[in-house]
């Protein structure tokens, strides 16, 4: 007993900033009830009942505060891959119900491609003659065109569907032809609409069931790579639950795979270089395989496999061994592009313009034609835009870009990425001056090409700065890019991983329910 009471006094601040904590989220789940939820139960909206809203605010809340009570407890037992395992799982499934299909960028037409992909894996018929992808009747009951906006409409349709099986009677389109993207990109997705379509299930449980194969594969990549990283455990972690991310992750978006791979790709390479001693090949079996599958949906990304340059030569049979190695590694990504995305490699060869075709866009030959127009773009994209870039990385702009986040939410993962770079003590090793220099070139480089790309496809000529370009473009290379602050000056000490990981939680929480809050509000 007097041992009980000993800890509960030494650990007593700490108690009173839990109770603290947990009483603010308590809290918000008494104003949510009160408002808007008050206002909402009894009535309904295009003939579905609101009252679900009461007993679903109540679970959604109880089940964050008292994840949080539990993280709490048994932080100090659990490793950096088991914490992010745990808020992975909790906070994934969260975002797929608080954000409905539909309501990520570009959701629908990921779907769209995901079933064309699965209607051929069942032998069916995927297209109708226009090119259109042909759904389940039943589908049309949850048509997407309209469901991006996500509204307390989008919620009810979404409790009350939930349960119900598929009884089609044909097949329908909705006006969307597939994208020209490979298979390879879609892989967890697939597999989750094709289950769910042999089993009969209804239009909202197939939608769940891809989305939950996407983040099943994205968290089993994300915990092997924060397992087997050397260096950078909380960066991967807090970089991995970003709004932004946990958006992505949660989606039919080949973001999510390859968000997925990019990461595990990461892990790897500060293993190899930073800890294991030997490269053998079953290392570069497995590097080939990630660039191969990652590559046809994001071509640029392919350039990361450079990084790989960073690794001593020491620890390959020899100098021959690692750049042949290398170079197979680029080759299989590049040989997968050219099989499966041959057109659009052609396409970007040959193209003098983009793909506006009301406006005329950059191309080559303009800018080596005009070279000052080079620096304009260049000041005005960085200058002009570098904002907005950090913002979409982190997730203020959630949903289609229509879901706002406070600015102390987004100023409070900028803080933990920062803290989540510095060097632990634990950490004995960190990047030389020179690996360093090249991992910033790299990333620079492909930087240039991400929005290069989206200069001759979608910026106006007489812009001076690039369209299109969001910041989780750069999601891939940013824990490769925080790495290269670490050093021997500053350290923190083995305890801020749980202090890291509670204030990671308590942003998630407050970033489910301002999305919550803003939805139920419409």
């Amino acid at each position: 007993m007097d041992s009980i009471k000993q800890r509960l006094y030494r650990d007593r601040y700490k108690l009173l900033v839990i109770i603290v904590l947990a009483g603010i989220m308590l809290l918000t789940m008494v104003k949510t009830l009160r408002h808007p939820v008050s206002d909402l139960v009894g009535t309904s909206v295009r003939g579905y009942d609101l009252s679900f809203l009461k007993p679903v605010t109540i679970a959604l809340f109880g089940i964050l505060i008292g994840g949080f009570l539990f993280l709490c407890y048994r932080i100090k037992r659990l490793k950096v891959e088991q914490i992010f395992l745990c808020m992975g799982i909790l906070f994934g499934v969260l975002y797929m119900v608080v954000l409905p299909p539909f309501t990520t960028p570009d959701e629908a037409v990921h779907v769209d491609t995901t079933y064309y992909y699965s209607s051929k894996i069942l032998g069916q018929q995927a297209v109708d003659e226009n090119g259109y992808v042909l759904y389940r009747s039943d589908d049309a009951l949850y048509n997407h065109d309209d469901q991006h906006i996500p509204t307390v409409q989008s919620y009810a349709s979404l409790y009350h569907n939930l349960f119900k099986m598929d009884h089609s009677d044909g097949t329908v389109n909705f006006l969307r032809a597939p994208l020209s993207v490979s298979a390879i990109a879609y892989v967890p997705q697939i597999i989750g609409v094709t289950l769910a379509r042999l089993f009969h299930l209804g239009n909202i449980q197939m939608l769940l069931w891809g989305r939950m194969f996407a983040m099943a594969f994205y968290l089993l990549c994300l915990y092997w790579a924060i397992k087997i990283a050397t260096i950078g455990k909380e960066l991967l972690m807090v970089v991995a639950l970003m709004p932004t991310t946990l958006q992505m992750a949660v989606s039919f978006s080949y973001d999510s795979t390859v968000l997925a791979l990019c990461f595990l790709y990461t892990g790897v390479l500060l293993y190899l270089t930073l800890e294991a001693k030997r490269v053998t090949w079953h290392h570069i079996v497995l590097l080939a395989l990630l660039f191969a599958w990652a590559a046809p949906a994001k071509l640029v990304y392919i350039c990361l496999a450079f990084t790989l340059l960073i690794i001593p030569t020491e620890k390959f049979a020899n100098k021959y061994f690692k750049y042949i190695s290398i170079a197979g590694i680029i080759l299989a990504g590049a040989i997968v592009i050219l099989l499966t995305r041959f057109q659009t490699v052609v396409a970007i060869g040959a193209s003098d313009g983009g793909m506006l075709a009301e406006q005329t866009t950059y191309s080559l030959s303009y800018l080596l034609h005009n070279p000052s127009k080079i620096l304009a773009i260049f000041y005005g994209t960085i200058i002009g835009q570098g904002t907005y870039y950090l913002e979409t990385m982190i997730g203020q702009y959630l949903g289609w870009l229509e879901i706002i986040l406070p600015g102390y939410i987004v100023y409070g993962f900028y803080t933990l990425i920062i803290l989540s770079a510095i060097r632990k003590v634990s950490e004995k090793h960190v990047l030389s001056a020179g690996q360093r220099l090249w991992i910033f070139l790299v990333i620079a480089g492909v930087s240039v090409l991400v929005g290069a790309a989206l200069l001759f496809d979608w910026t106006p000529i007489e812009s001076n700065y690039v369209y299109g370009v969001q910041g989780r473009y750069f999601l891939p290379m940013l824990p490769l890019l925080m790495i290269l602050c670490k050093n021997y000056q500053i350290e923190m000490k083995e305890s801020m991983t749980r202090y890291i990981a509670v204030a990671l939680y308590v942003l998630q929480y407050l970033t489910v329910y301002h999305v919550y809050v803003t939805i139920i509000g419409r």
